[in-house]
């Protein structure tokens, strides 16, 4: 208690706190953090600030759950999401940072949304299961931004941003993408890139791509090389509903599989009669629209048909023509174009 005086007695403040029932320091056990965070992200939904909260929701045992990020956060180790679980990280208008992989769908599946991904690697990797992209801008400062690898694996993009300094979104080995929104724009390589290496046993192809919208812009940088919209190299397929392909060289370069332009549009603005390499062949390829080219002789075309289909409401302007067909000796095109 208290007490002043008042220069002729004491004037009590307050009254006397009795303090026999309160905790002694010797008495109190330290924090149990895992105990803590067992129960902060132990439900359904939970605002998190690090790693340790992103993790601790995706051990949990709700199927489904959905994370939102609270700050900026800096990655050192990648966000893993295993079989059976789905969830949805909310950015919360954040930026998620790092190094190289950022975040890998290794059986389950992940929504990313509403704030950006970056990083000087391959930020956004799926060997198995589902990544949804609704908002969420993904950046890969020198390498590629988005990469889908194995039959069991697919991007879907509704919304949002892909930038790479290299591919935008590299699909390979029976992987599956569906662009539906968004823009996609690199610096070298192409928007959407497949992969046509078949050996050793390792097949890259029989992809399975569709554009239903969204938009693509591709740049060059590297000397000897030009740009690309989509490249297509393997045994999979392509398939064009909608949406927009731009760029500063080849609007689309197939060398095997399947291609289908039922709509949108694909212009292919470079300078008329510069010409470069795309991917790995020396074939050099100038501002067409569409490039079919079975000269390059990839290996894919003996694993499946080599056709182009082009349907009436197809949009296809090259600076220096709309088709270019390149064939070796004795070959011929089987290109379909309905727009006549």
């Amino acid at each position: 208690m208290n007490a002043g005086w008042t220069g002729s007695m004491w004037d009590y403040f307050g009254s006397v706190t009795d303090l026999t029932n309160y905790l002694t320091k010797d008495e109190v056990n330290a924090i149990d953090l895992p105990i803590v965070n067992s129960i902060l992200y132990g439900g359904k939904k939970a605002t998190v600030s690090d790693i340790i909260g992103i993790n601790t929701m995706l051990a949990n045992s709700e199927p489904v759950v959905e994370a939102r990020l609270s700050d900026n956060l800096v990655l050192d180790e990648v966000i893993s999401i295993p079989a059976g679980k789905k969830m949805t990280l909310d950015l919360g208008g954040n930026k998620l940072s790092g190094y190289s992989t950022l975040v890998n769908c290794v059986g389950g599946d992940i929504v990313l949304k509403n704030g950006e991904i970056e990083s000087n690697g391959r930020p956004v990797l799926v060997s198995e299961g589902t990544i949804t992209l609704d908002g969420a801008d993904i950046t890969s400062v020198s390498d590629v931004a988005v990469s889908a690898v194995g039959a069991n694996s697919k991007v879907v993009m509704n919304s949002g941003k892909v930038k790479a300094q290299e591919s935008g979104i590299l699909v390979t080995t029976g992987a599956a993408l569906e662009l539906n929104g968004g823009e996609i724009e690199c610096f070298d390589n192409c928007p959407i890139q497949g992969n046509g290496t078949v050996k050793d046993g390792i097949d890259m192809g029989h992809i399975d791509v569709v554009m239903n919208g969204g938009k693509l812009v591709a740049h060059i940088q590297s000397p000897g090389y030009t740009a690309c919209g989509v490249y297509m190299p393997n045994s999979g397929k392509f398939v064009m509903n909608g949406g927009e392909i731009i760029s500063e060289g080849a609007g689309l370069v197939m060398r095997a599989g399947e291609v289908e332009l039922n709509g949108g549009s694909i212009i292919a603005n470079g300078a008329s009669g510069v010409k470069g390499k795309v991917g790995d062949s020396k074939v050099t390829i100038g501002p067409y629209a569409v490039v079919y080219d079975e000269s390059a002789k990839y290996p894919g075309v003996a694993n499946g048909d080599f056709k182009l289909t082009i349907e009436k409401d197809m949009v296809l302007r090259g600076t220096d023509g709309d088709i270019n067909t390149l064939l070796s000796a004795g070959a011929t095109a089987n290109i379909v174009d309905n727009r006549a």
